[in-house]
């Protein structure tokens, strides 16, 4: 029987991430596994999960399958209230973005 010689695949799956200075807002997550990423998929979510640009937890690993799929070369995920751990209480929710949120969606948004 003749052994079948595999090529692996290389891809690069680059990510980074944009928090404040004190890294209690996480403001933007993108993740891109085609370079150069031409076409960039946003979504913008309630509040950041667990993934910092090294750990992913499952909302990203899915939101990043899910775009995949539908042909994008990567994701830019936002969040509508950036403070890392906030909890859906309304007390807390006030306190869930800074003067900086708003404009990072806008200038996201501009650039997908």
């Amino acid at each position: 029987m003749a052994e079948a010689k595999l090529e692996p695949t290389l891809f690069n799956l680059e990510g980074s991430v944009k928090f404040n200075k004190a890294r209690t807002h996480r403001y933007e997550l993108t993740i891109t596994w085609k370079q150069p990423a031409k076409k960039l998929a946003m979504v913008v979510t309630n509040f950041p999960g667990q993934s910092d640009g090294v750990v992913m937890d499952l909302t990203t690993m899915l939101v990043v399958n899910h775009v995949s799929a539908l042909g994008f070369d990567g994701v830019v995920m936002v969040n509508l209230f950036s403070k890392i751990g906030l909890k859906e209480h309304p007390k807390e929710l006030s306190r869930g973005i800074d003067a900086i949120t708003d404009q990072i969606i806008l200038l996201e948004a501009n650039d997908a």
